[in-house]
């Protein structure tokens, strides 16, 4: 369906899936979208980055997600968990 709708603007890795590389499976697929990831410019720090190759006809991007302090947040909200 993707394809019928001529692509994605741009295509996001939250959280761990996008820091330190995008998958290898995920970067094969995902050409026949005209998306090219680059591996060497995935982030290995804290900060969000676009990580498409040259020639890339969309936006890749690498977003952290801080999904630990989403779920710690949460628990606490719950019955019974401590405020």
């Amino acid at each position: 369906m993707t394809a019928s709708l001529s692509g994605p603007d741009a295509v996001v890795f939250g959280g761990g899936v996008g820091f330190g590389a995008v998958p290898e499976g995920a970067a094969a697929g995902l050409t026949v979208l005209g998306l090219r990831p680059d591996q060497a410019r995935s982030p290995t720090g804290s900060e969000d980055r676009r990580v498409e190759a040259a020639g890339s006809r969309r936006a890749v991007l690498a977003v952290e997600t801080w999904e630990e302090v989403e779920i710690a947040r949460r628990t606490r909200q719950r019955p019974g968990g401590s405020a």
